[in-house]
């Protein structure tokens, strides 16, 4: 995309990238589209070398960009921006389920769950109708497409509704998730609050929580909770939003449960990467693959509700991050942000430790680390 394209271009770095082959006229498309088409092929087997960082832009786990037995061989200074496996952990939204019901086990996350209850349908339909039973509650529930995205295919069903899935022998691949009560609010609006995630390492594991980010305001449940396009601030806007409406400790709370619930995701992801990484080289028993050639820019997308607790509603493997037409100035701004961002952290050569440090004391809340 045009935002990566001018971030490695003030990085001096020479950029091949298909949008050179559209500002062409027809007479020069073919040539030119079959030269970049042979030029990624010959990436994809492992034949051209002579590259430093390959942006993989396709809506997969980089299948169609690297062929997996070249990561195996890929030169030290060589980045790939896909985490091979990611993408069935927690990009999809049937992965992301599957992947929280599981944590919903660890005693750890018991009590403080990072992502709504969720079940996979049709495969754990009968698993939920026993759920929702034994809560003898008129709770609701938030079904989801799993083909369909941005606020698209969502339904809230009540009891009755449950019953009609049951009975109608519901055969459409879909999830169903908890539906949060007592959600935040403003004005009138849900808001959900959408940040940036860097991935660049995943042994050991090192995240990197962008500034930027946006807050989307909601349409009501009669209409799907889609988005209010016109209305979305940046997440600075609903921290200072926070700040004079409830005071500066609740905005504080309600960040570091929003960075608590993003790390905790990825955690939780961390030894399944592990396995997913296993299974893709054909690794023996307890062979591993750090992946230190991958990094991964993702999004995640927050609920939060009155008492501050943020959970994670989707993830995002590949953020939107296209300039938007005349009028969406300031949102442009804050992708050009985070694509240079992205680029600077993943070529930067300053050292780590001390960052690493003061986490460390933040957390103990004690000078115990003193880096040399």
């Amino acid at each position: 995309m045009a935002v990566y394209k001018e971030a490695f271009t003030k990085q001096h770095f020479d950029v091949v990238y298909p949008s050179e082959v559209d500002e062409k006229s027809d007479k020069e498309i073919d040539g030119d589209l079959l030269n970049f088409t042979n030029i990624m092929d010959s990436v994809w087997n492992g034949r051209e070398t002579d590259w430093v960082v390959l942006m993989c832009l396709s809506p997969t786990d980089g299948e169609h960009c690297l062929k997996p037995s070249v990561y195996l061989n890929l030169k030290p200074y060589q980045k790939v921006s896909r985490i091979p496996g990611l993408r069935n952990i927690l990009w999809k939204k049937d992965a992301l389920c599957s992947t929280m019901f599981r944590a919903r086990h660890m005693h750890a996350f018991h009590q403080s769950p990072v992502s709504p209850l969720c079940w996979i349908l049709p495969s754990q339909l009968d698993q939920f109708i026993a759920s929702a039973q034994a809560l003898n509650s008129p709770q609701h529930w938030v079904m989801k497409s799993v083909s369909s995205g941005r606020g698209q295919g969502i339904k809230l069903l009540k009891y009755d509704d449950i019953l009609t899935l049951q009975e109608s022998s519901f055969n459409t691949r879909a999830v169903i998730q908890e539906y949060i009560p007592n959600q935040l609010h403003v004005g009138k609006n849900l808001i959900t609050v959408m940040v940036y995630v860097l991935v660049t390492s995943t042994s050991p594991l090192r995240v990197y929580l962008h500034e930027e980010g946006r807050a989307f305001f909601r349409q009501p449940q009669k209409d799907g909770f889609s988005k209010v396009l016109e209305h979305v601030w940046h997440v600075a806007q609903f921290r200072q939003y926070l700040r004079r409406t409830y005071g500066v400790l609740t905005e504080q709370k309600a960040s570091q449960s929003i960075e608590q619930a993003v790390v905790s995701t990825l955690l939780i992801a961390e030894p399944l990467l592990r396995n997913a990484f296993r299974q893709l080289f054909q690794l023996e028993d307890g062979g591993y693959y750090q992946c230190q050639h991958c990094f991964q820019l993702l999004s995640m997308e927050l609920m939060l509700n009155k008492t501050f607790h943020a959970v994670v509603m989707e993830v995002n493997g590949q953020p939107p991050l296209s300039q938007l037409p005349l009028g969406g100035d300031s949102r442009n701004s804050n992708k050009q942000s985070v694509a240079k961002d992205v680029v600077n952290l993943i070529f930067g050569t300053s050292l780590v430790a001390r960052d690493v440090a003061r986490a460390i004391d933040s957390v103990l809340g004690a000078n115990v680390v003193n880096p040399v």
